[in-house]
């Protein structure tokens, strides 16, 4: 892809408000026109997103949660063997 296009930007961020495809599509005819290269551009967008599929939308703060109570796990068992070794 190319540079940044603030205009192809702007039809995709309202294009992923339409979730039908048909209605979807004939929001692109509206937005882009006959402009070609500007409706691939926001085509190759929609299909990127498309391809990343859910993890952009998997929040961060849920798999730190889930690796700190990994790690105080690991923490005890590490205590336990410590103090079986002590004693």
């Amino acid at each position: 892809m190319g540079a940044w296009n603030a205009e192809a930007n702007d039809i995709f961020l309202k294009a992923l408000e339409i979730g039908a495809q048909e209605a979807r599509r004939g929001f692109l005819d509206r937005a882009c026109g006959g402009n070609v290269e500007l409706r691939g551009q926001v085509e190759s967008l929609l299909a990127a997103r498309q391809h990343a599929g859910s993890f952009l939308e998997a929040p961060a703060a849920g798999l730190a949660g889930e690796e700190a109570q990994a790690d105080s796990s690991e923490v005890r068992l590490v205590r336990a063997a410590h103090d079986e070794v002590a004693a």
